[in-house]
């Protein structure tokens, strides 16, 4: 099947790469300097589990140029999600489905927007892959597993999901209720993102320091909060088993928010802290810790901050 990737940077090359080396016609959006080092030598992915070195059909930062594509994964973050949508509409066809891969909880409205609703699947990924070098996708290891939407038993989807299976270290869950996956997700991902940040520290590091385990708790504890007044049931033991999943990661795993911020990049955290303290304010529901995340980490939203001299 023809799967194209909108977004082919850590997460979207990682799945890029191990869907082409399974044998699918990929097709990566990708750009600068990543852009010219695929075309010019292919995709590499450095990892625990096994390396690999695969040479897509296509690589192109222009999505009209590709062919049109039976499933379109979307792996950009939430901040370019509405401008990579309208652009890749060219690839769309009317049994198109678009796969949705973003942290937070905004993704299927920016897509709607663009694409038939009943088209969108939305999924989360648990994996930490990274740009190490233009053309090469580093991973620690740990966790390498998608859970998407599988639409009452889609037939695209099915076999997309059946590629995914064929394919090397990842991993697929059909799901059936996503809503709920996502917070569970998102709940988790807002408050690691927020304690690595502002501590500046891997995994290990932060279970390393008592305190910054109890600040974790306390965010994942709020966020939770914030979910449940959302209408959003999720189940009792989620707070703990965040944290127990965050403790069997590597120790040298970070989060995007950090890489981001440590990179000079602008960063995803108005849809993480951001989003948690927003959703807070309006539904009357306290979240001083995430509220203290935004306010503190704000500067670095849109990159590094203006200094005076």
């Amino acid at each position: 099947m023809r799967i194209a990737i909108v977004g082919a940077g850590g997460i979207g090359g990682y799945v890029g790469a191990r869907l082409a080396e399974a044998g699918e016609d990929v097709t990566l959006i990708a750009r600068g300097q990543h852009l010219a080092a695929i075309r010019a030598d292919g995709l590499r992915v450095e990892s625990p589990l096994g390396n690999a070195h695969v040479r897509p059909r296509l690589a192109t930062e222009t999505p009209a140029e590709a062919a049109p594509a039976d499933v379109i994964l979307f792996t950009v973050k939430l901040p370019d999600l509405d401008a990579a949508a309208r652009a890749a509409r060219p690839m769309a066809h009317a049994g198109t489905r678009i796969v949705a891969l973003q942290n937070g909880v905004d993704a299927r409205g920016i897509l709607s927007a663009h694409y038939p609703a009943e088209s969108i699947a939305q999924g989360v990924i648990y994996l930490a892959a990274y740009i190490t070098a233009p053309g090469v996708i580093g991973t620690p290891g740990g966790k390498h597993q998608m859970i998407v939407d599988s639409l009452g038993g889609d037939a695209v989807l099915g076999a997309f999901f059946d590629a995914i299976d064929r394919a090397v270290a990842l991993d697929v869950v059909r799901d059936a209720q996503s809503e709920v996956t996502l917070w569970q997700k998102f709940t988790a991902q807002a408050s690691i993102a927020a304690v690595t940040a502002l501590t500046r520290l891997p995994l290990g590091g932060v279970f390393a320091s008592p305190e910054a385990t109890a600040l974790l708790r306390q965010l994942i504890e709020e966020a939770v909060k914030v979910a449940t007044a959302s209408g959003i049931a999720l189940p009792p033991d989620h707070a703990a088993g965040a944290l127990a999943l965050y403790r069997q990661q590597p120790g040298a795993q970070s989060s995007s928010l950090l890489v981001d911020i440590e990179a000079g990049k602008p960063t995803e955290l108005a849809w993480l802290s951001g989003r948690v303290h927003a959703l807070g304010v309006a539904l009357g529901v306290p979240t001083p810790a995430h509220s203290t995340a935004w306010h503190a980490l704000a500067p670095y939203r849109d990159g590094p901050p203006a200094r005076l001299v």
